[in-house]
């Protein structure tokens, strides 16, 4: 198992790039808008690992992020997420 995780999806992992659609606090969840497609909702736990935010509340609309996760019985299973850097002007 290599240390760092590239930007692809494998057997064992799913990757995606986008942006925050939703956050749900009360569900640990947080809604991902890749460019094209439709929104993917991500379940984080404490084995999350979490770049750039350390809670779950941190997450804003429409911040970019990129995730890996794995598909587990009925969610979506957060392995990392990294938020990107906020561009301004």
């Amino acid at each position: 198992a290599a240390e760092t995780l590239e930007e692809v999806s494998t057997e064992d992992m799913l990757y995606i790039r986008g942006l925050v659609s939703k956050v749900y606090l009360d569900k640990m969840q947080i809604s991902v808008r890749p460019p094209k497609g439709m929104s993917i909702r991500i379940t984080i736990d404490p084995d999350t690992i979490l770049e750039g935010v350390s809670l779950i509340d941190e997450f804003k609309k429409e911040q970019q992020v990129k995730v890996w996760y794995s598909l587990d019985e009925n969610s979506n299973r957060a392995i990392k997420i990294v938020k990107m850097m906020d561009l301004g002007c």
